[in-house]
C-alpha cells in the first residue's frame, strides 16, 4: 500500500485537534478543582 501523505496529514491534524481539546478541557477541571479548594480553605 502506498504512503498518501495527504491522508496522514489530513488525519494527524485532526487527532492532534482531538488531543488539544482534551488538554483545554482538562486544564478547565484543574481550575475548577482549584477554585473549590481554595473556596473551601478559605472558611
Amino acid at each position: 500500500m502506498r504512503f498518501d501523505i495527504n491522508n496522514f496529514r489530513a488525519g494527524f491534524g485532526a487527532t492532534m485537534a482531538r488531543i488539544n481539546d482534551s488538554l483545554q478541557e482538562l486544564s478547565r477541571a484543574q481550575e475548577e478543582m482549584r477554585r473549590r479548594i481554595d473556596s473551601f480553605c478559605a472558611r
